[in-house]
């Protein structure tokens, strides 16, 4: 069976400012950012796990 890549969308809210910079530098790295905490991503099912 092939691996099929899907869309998913990543939505987070968080407070802590350090965090928050981190996750968003490494979510721009690997996705389409949407808007400033909303990115796209095509995954198949093994790396979404």
């Amino acid at each position: 069976m092939a691996h099929r890549r899907l869309p998913h969308i990543i939505a987070y809210d968080i407070a802590d400012p350090k965090r928050l910079g981190r996750v968003h530098r490494y979510l721009k790295k690997i996705a389409m950012p949407l808007q400033y905490s909303v990115f796209l991503i095509e995954l198949d099912a093994e790396r979404r796990e």
